[in-house]
Order: structure tokens, then C-alpha cells, then sequence
């Protein structure tokens, strides 16, 4: 699977996951704009950053099978840890569910499914 397809399938379950508040895609690298070089984001941030409803912060590297994070990469995901944030390497949906269910006691992951459930069945009526 392509780092492209991991990343679309981590952000939908990011957008899904019933503890996390906000998910985007994190840009970064450089660019020529009219002959310039110009510089977004900075080296080594992650893939994807949130911020769960707790108002915890997190970051994930999505990353094919055999690919290893750079160093630039490993430290920012060590840094959000060390600040008492959530990050991890993604290499498919599932990793990225596990990263964010880590962090969230399970009765608040059971209890926000249910919640989910009673206003679905509230709308479809």
C-alpha cells in the first residue's frame, strides 16, 4: 500500500475516532514559487496532528511496511511524548487506532460508541 493511501485511511480514522477532537494533514518541506526556494512546516513533524477531546496533542508518521522514520522524524515524535502528547508510526489504519486507543481509558472509548449510537438513531428518526 502507498504512504499516499495509509495517510488518506489514517486521517478518515482520525476524523472517526470518538476520542479525537481535531486531525489534519501536516504539510511540510520546501517548494520553488517563482524561482525561490521557500520552506513550509518544519523538518521532522509528523504526518498528521490532533488534539484529542481531552486537549491532548498528537502526532503520527505514516509510513509504509518497510520504512523507518529519519532522524528528524524519530525526535519530533520523541519530543511530543517527552511533553506529554501521544505519537507513533502508522503503517495502516489499525496502527494509528491503537496509537489514539492507547491514551483513552476504555470506558471513555465504550461510553463515547454509545453516545455515537443513541444520536444516529435519534436522527434517522
Amino acid at each position: 500500500m502507498s504512504e499516499a493511501q495509509i495517510l488518506k485511511d489514517v486521517l478518515e480514522l482520525c476524523h472517526a475516532h470518538p476520542a479525537v477532537k481535531r486531525a489534519w494533514r501536516q504539510n511540510s518541506g520546501m517548494a520553488n514559487i517563482g524561482g525561490r526556494y521557500v520552506r513550509f512546516g518544519e523538518e521532522g513533524h509528523a504526518d498528521v496532528h490532533g488534539f484529542l477531546k481531552s486537549g491532548r496533542f498528537f502526532a503520527i508518521e505514516c509510513k509504509r511496511l518497510r520504512e523507518r522514520a529519519t532522524k528528524s522524524q524519530q525526535t519530533f515524535l520523541d519530543d511530543v511524548k517527552a511533553a506529554g502528547g501521544i505519537s507513533g508510526i502508522a503503517r495502516s489504519a489499525e496502527d494509528a487506532k491503537a496509537i489514539l486507543d492507547s491514551a483513552v481509558p476504555r470506558e471513555t472509548l465504550q461510553n463515547a460508541r454509545k453516545s455515537r449510537k443513541r444520536l444516529s438513531k435519534a436522527h434517522a428518526r
